[in-house]
């Protein structure tokens, strides 16, 4: 199990490079968590479990800057999928989330100007010893420090990442937004498991720490480490239940009818910024000017349909409708379509149509999602419906 551990965070590392794309940049500062992840796993199972001196002698202490850089990249990539400003590279101030791995780097130059016969002789004490790794040379302060300094580090961004998720929305405002739409339940899934782990981890250093790091405690260290890693795994499999994150769009559900009852229309004022409200505007022009085809006809049409065929990215269309517009994106959708439907048949256009064409023409493929789509509009189906209109109950060529 620890293997896969290992492994897998730096798998999906890996996965997310070659599969990022000009629309999904933000997947860069994930792979770099990830990565960050599996390093961490991969050094900790091989000095703990494995005792593998082949992945010691190559990655130890090198690996060991890029640990701490698991909660900037996990800060950078919720800012640039929840920010109405999107992605963004690295720039000006951005670059002193990097700060601590940069000085823990420069920490362990002297380690990394030893001979190859020093080095090998310190992982062959490690592998006798795990606490040898206290004993690796530094310039600037002791290794110890960094089982206090990581974790609290962790707890701090942690702290941020929440407050980006929240920015401003109550608790049960966020839990709404969940229900409705899978990317944040994305983007809690990943943070919530990640807190797990630093709390773990951070509670654990503390008992090494105030232990002095007794070696005969060791064995209960491991045996404790056992769960931190396995919430790790937890963290890495959870990618997995959101397959569409890989390719940084997140797929709208298919079936209409599981969807929540229908919210308002109307444009509620999103309270943000100066800057985030003229943003808004702009996508309202451009996506007012793109409807004008009634793209939204079409069947198969969904936000990644938008993203495709305007360049708006996709986080900022979610944004758009379910903080400026006040109305998960499906429901929208529903609303449009079933107000075009009711238009044909107010008109007398439906009548040599059957119901199958109608929902057709609306871009529904089934028959039973337009009917419950149009019940949960209209409060009845569309047969009670055209049966309330005296002009057309009797026209039979429309079957319904």
């Amino acid at each position: 199990m620890v293997d896969f551990i290992s492994v897998f965070g730096i798998f999906i590392s890996i996965l997310l490079l070659v599969f990022l794309k000009p629309h999904n940049k933000s997947n860069l500062y994930l792979s770099g968590f990830f990565f960050s992840m599996g390093s961490l796993a991969l050094i900790r199972n091989s000095i703990l479990y494995l005792q593998n001196e082949t992945i010691l002698q190559i990655f130890v202490p090198g690996l060991m800057p890029v640990f701490i850089t698991s909660a900037p990249f996990l800060y950078l990539y919720i800012r640039s999928c929840v920010s109405p400003e999107g992605f963004r590279p690295l720039k000006g101030i951005d670059y002193l989330h990097f700060l601590p791995s940069i000085i823990l780097f420069i920490n362990f130059i002297p380690h990394y100007m030893q001979n190859d016969a020093q080095k090998t002789i310190f992982i062959q004490n490690l592998l006798r010893d795990p606490l040898t790794i206290l004993e690796v040379k530094s310039l600037i302060y002791p290794l110890k420090y960094n089982f206090l300094i990581r974790p609290i580090a962790g707890l701090i961004y942690l702290y941020f990442t929440f407050k980006l998720l929240l920015d401003g929305k109550s608790v049960a405002h966020l839990l709404k937004i969940i229900k409705t739409d899978t990317s944040y339940k994305w983007y809690t899934s990943l943070t919530i498991l990640t807190g797990a782990t630093h709390v773990l981890v951070s509670a654990l250093s503390l008992f090494f720490w105030n232990t002095n790091f007794n070696t005969e405690l060791l064995d209960t260290y491991k045996a404790y480490m056992a769960v931190p890693a396995f919430v790790t795994l937890l963290l890495n499999v959870s990618i997995l239940f959101f397959p569409a994150v890989i390719y940084g769009i997140f797929v709208d559900d298919l079936e209409d009818e599981q969807q929540e009852s229908v919210s308002p229309m109307y444009a509620t004022k999103f309270k943000g910024g100066a800057n985030v409200e003229v943003d808004f505007k702009e996508i309202a022009d451009q996506l007012n000017e793109y409807f004008q085809g009634k793209s939204y006809l079409k069947p198969g049409f969904n936000l990644s349909v938008i993203t495709k065929e305007t360049q708006i990215p996709y986080h900022k269309l979610t944004n758009y409708f379910t903080m400026y517009l006040g109305v998960n994106f499906n429901d929208w959708k529903n609303d449009i379509r079933i107000a075009h439907a009711v238009d044909l048949i107010d008109n007398g256009r439906a009548k040599n149509l059957t119901l199958e064409s109608i929902a057709y023409s609306c871009g529904y493929l089934s028959r039973s999602n337009f009917v419950n789509a149009f019940r949960k509009k209209m409060g009845m189906t569309p047969s009670e419906y055209v049966k309330s209109i005296p002009e057309i109950s009797l026209v039979t060529s429309a079957e319904f």
